[in-house]
Order: structure tokens, then C-alpha cells, then sequence
């Protein structure tokens, strides 16, 4: 193996993401890998020259990439010059990425041919994540979910159930979010209010329970608001708005299997849940126990580890070196040429 490493302070790691935001979960994973000892840079590989990159790359470590769709030649051979540089490379799953590697040809075909130059895949979000990236031959480790602290509030004591229900709804992907869904239910259930966030078309605003408040900056007075969380999804991870809500002693509905959520798949599991908020007269006081569970201490040093951990394989070397010289003499990849 090459560039093995055992743990030490000062892990130098790279992380690389288009179109990086403060929401994004490479964010979260530098603040944890800060927090273990760790520097942390990032590096969008379409805004620097080959040369620039280099120069980074011969002062890491370890680079952490995290990609949601094709990866095209150009970033393939970015990432190629890590591994043959003796950089290993990380790749974070999310949830997305994941259900359009599983349902996207050209994804598929990009993540399997990547996948070559990569030295550990990994997610912090559940075991069926896994599993669905085991279906199409990617090995990737679960890893301890780490949190960032900022906008988490555990309150010493919870007095009250809040009797608004919250649905985060973005105007771009209504569907994905289960928008049919919630129509019904606020249907359904007109003496509940639903807070509608992230929707600045305000579909449902139409409807006399429904607040609807687009995009939000400060979501505190939400939370103080709001009851329960339900977020019907096509596909997720174990999202940070899940333990947001269990850290303030909310209930979450969800249509997938995580730790303190009520389950709920079909159309009427999820009325009967929401019948069941309704009738509670006790804020989520086990969702309180869940939440200090998942940021408990220890955790970002276990993900330190792992990335010290990473090393490169003589078989990625040499997949990186194809790589390379495939970008240089121009051979188009199959799922870019379609």
C-alpha cells in the first residue's frame, strides 16, 4: 500500500465539492475533522487550474470528495492526479448521490468507473444506504453520524407540545418531498396547522392551516412553533433537520427507518400518525435522548481515524495513471459520448 498513515494530529484534508454551500455535509465533516485536530481546506476542482490543484495536493493528505451526479473527464482525471500522487480519496454518500447512482444510467456508469480511483467510500446516514451501494458493486463503511452543533438547542426541560406541524417543501423538488402527500393531509386535517418552509411559490397557501414562509433564515421561532416534523421523501439519509427536531423535543414522521422517527409508509400509517401527534399532550422527550445520543463526544475522532486510516492501493495507482492518460489523448468515456 502506499501513503499508509496511521493517526496523528494535523491530518491535512482536502475537500472538494461543485458548488460547495454551508449546507453541504463536507461542510459538516471538516467541522468534525477540526474538531478532532484536523485542517481542512476546500477546493472546487472546476475554479482552479491542473497546476494550482497540484500544489494543493502535495500538501494533504487525504482528499474528501462528495459529487451528486455524472462525474465528467475533467474531474475524473482532478481526482486521478490525487491518487497517483499518493492523496487517498474519499468519497461521501449522502442520500441523492445514492439514488441517482441506483436510477440514473450515466451516473451509474460514472460512479462504477470512478470508483476505480477511489480508496474508501463512505456515509454517515444508515445501513440501507449501504446496502443499496453494495447492489451495484460499491463497497462503502457506515460510518458515526457527525453533527454540527450550531443551531442544535437541548433545552434542560421541555414544558409544552407545540401544535403545528412542519414540512420542509422546496419549490424545485415538491414531488421528491412528497408534495401529494401533504396536500392530503393538510386536507385531511384542517384543525392542524402545517408550516410550510422552502416553498417561495407558496402552493398551499391557498388553504386555511397553512402557513407558508419560503425560504427561512432564522428557523428558531419555527421550531418554537412547531410539533412535529414530517418529511415524506422518494429517497433520503438520515437528515440533520430530523435530530434538529428531536434535539427540541419534537416528534418526526417519516417514511423511512431511523432511530426515534414513527415510521409511516403507507398513506394511512401516516394519517394514523399524525392522529397520533394530535392526540399527545407530552413533548418528544425520547426524541431529547436520541438527539444527545447522535452528538454525544467521541465521534469526530472516530472519523479521524478512518480518513488517517486511508491509504492508496497499488490498483488505484494504476487506475489513475489509465486515467490520466486517457484524458490526455482525448478518449471519450462511454457515458459522456452518448
Amino acid at each position: 500500500m502506499m501513503n499508509g498513515k496511521k493517526y496523528r494530529e494535523g491530518l491535512r484534508v482536502l475537500f472538494a465539492e461543485p458548488n460547495l454551500t454551508h449546507t453541504s455535509p463536507v461542510t459538516t465533516l471538516s467541522h468534525a475533522i477540526k474538531k478532532a485536530g484536523g485542517n481542512t481546506h476546500f477546493v472546487d476542482f472546476t475554479a482552479i487550474s491542473t497546476l494550482e490543484l497540484i500544489r494543493l495536493y502535495l500538501k494533504v493528505d487525504v482528499l474528501v470528495i462528495q459529487f451528486y451526479g455524472v462525474i465528467d473527464s475533467y474531474a475524473r482525471k482532478q481526482i486521478a492526479l490525487a491518487t497517483l500522487l499518493g492523496v487517498a480519496v474519499i468519497r461521501n454518500w449522502a442520500g441523492t448521490d445514492v439514488l441517482k447512482s441506483l436510477t440514473e444510467k450515466k451516473v451509474r456508469f460514472s460512479t462504477i468507473d470512478v470508483n476505480n480511483l477511489i480508496s474508501l467510500n463512505i456515509t454517515d446516514n444508515h445501513q440501507g444506504l449501504v446496502e443499496e451501494l453494495s447492489s451495484i458493486g460499491i463497497d462503502c463503511i457506515l460510518t458515526p453520524k457527525v453533527i454540527d452543533y450550531k443551531g442544535f438547542n437541548m433545552p434542560n426541560r421541555l414544558m409544552t407540545k407545540a401544535e403545528s406541524a412542519l414540512v420542509y417543501l422546496p419549490a424545485s423538488n415538491r414531488e421528491f418531498y412528497g408534495s401529494k402527500c401533504i396536500e392530503n393531509l393538510i386536507i385531511k386535517f384542517p384543525q392542524l396547522k402545517f408550516i410550510i418552509i422552502a416553498d417561495e411559490e407558496h402552493v398551499f397557501g391557498k388553504y386555511p392551516n397553512v402557513e407558508s414562509m419560503g425560504w427561512v433564515k432564522d428557523m428558531e421561532a419555527v421550531w418554537n412553533k412547531s410539533g412535529v416534523l414530517i418529511r415524506i421523501t422518494k429517497h433520503d439519509g438520515y437528515p440533520r433537520m430530523c435530530l434538529e427536531a428531536f434535539s427540541r423535543g419534537k416528534y418526526v414522521i417519516h417514511n423511512n427507518k431511523f432511530e426515534g422517527v414513527w415510521f409511516a409508509k403507507t398513506d394511512n400509517e401516516i394519517e394514523n400518525a399524525v392522529q397520533h401527534f394530535i392526540d399527545k399532550s407530552e413533548p418528544n422527550h425520547d426524541g431529547v435522548k436520541v438527539a444527545k445520543k447522535a452528538l454525544n463526544s467521541g465521534r469526530e475522532k472516530k472519523l479521524y481515524m478512518l480518513y488517517s486510516e486511508a491509504s492508496v492501493g497499488i490498483a488505484q495507482w494504476v487506475s489513475a495513471l489509465k486515467e490520466i492518460y486517457q484524458y490526455y489523448v482525448g478518449k471519450e468515456t462511454r457515458y459522456e459520448s452518448e
